[in-house]
C-alpha cells in the first residue's frame, strides 16, 4: 500500500489466505487498474487524481477499524450464510479459549451454547439472514466458554447488490 500511496500503480498485492482480507485484496486490484485506465484515458496525473489522499485515507480508515476490533473486550464474529465462522476478533478467542483466528475459522460456536437455547439462537439467525438485526441472551457451556451468560446481536452483512452476505455477530458479557 506505501508503494501505491507513492505512485507506484502498477504494484500487485499479495494474496492472502483469509477470504475477507483476498476480497479486499482483489477490489483494491481492481481500483487500481480502473485509476491506471482514467490516467490514461484523460492524461491527469496521480496528484490531480487525489490518489495518495484517497489511499492514505483509507489506510487510516482502516487502521481505526482494526484498532477496535483487536482492542474489544466483546466477542466479534463474521458468520457465513451456510453458518460457518469465518472470522472471530482476539476478545471472542480470548473467550472461548481459542488460540489462533485460524483456529476460529468454521468452528462451532453452537458448541459453545446450551443445547436447550439452539432453536433460539436458530431463529435469530434466520432473521438475520432475512434482514433482521435481533438480539437474545444466551447461555454458554462452561466447557466452551469463559462466560457464564451473555447478550447476542446478530445482523445482517449486506452486499452491494442489497443481498444478504453475511451474518455479523457481536456477544458482550
Amino acid at each position: 500500500v506505501n508503494e501505491i500511496t507513492r505512485g507506484k500503480l502498477d504494484t500487485q498485492l499479495e494474496k492472502s489466505n483469509i477470504l475477507e482480507i483476498q476480497n479486499l485484496i482483489d477490489s483494491l486490484n481492481r481500483i487500481l487498474a480502473t485509476m491506471k485506465l482514467a490516467i490514461l484515458r484523460t492524461g491527469l496525473t496521480k496528484a490531480e487524481l487525489g490518489l495518495g489522499e484517497a489511499i492514505k485515507a483509507k489506510e487510516e480508515a482502516e487502521e481505526k477499524f482494526k484498532t477496535l476490533v483487536e482492542n474489544s473486550p466483546d466477542c466479534i464474529k463474521l458468520i457465513g450464510l451456510d453458518g460457518k465462522l469465518l472470522y472471530m476478533s482476539p476478545g471472542g478467542l480470548k473467550e472461548h479459549r481459542l488460540k489462533s483466528p485460524e483456529e476460529a475459522i468454521g468452528w462451532d460456536y453452537m458448541a459453545s451454547i446450551v443445547k436447550e437455547q439452539h432453536p433460539l439462537v436458530e431463529k435469530a439467525f434466520k432473521d438475520a439472514i432475512g434482514g433482521k438485526t435481533t438480539t437474545i441472551e444466551v447461555q454458554h457451556t462452561p466447557e466452551k466458554a469463559t462466560r457464564d451468560w451473555c447478550l447476542m446481536t446478530l445482523s445482517p452483512v449486506k452486499g452491494e447488490d442489497g443481498k444478504v452476505k453475511y451474518i455479523f455477530g457481536v456477544s458482550r458479557d
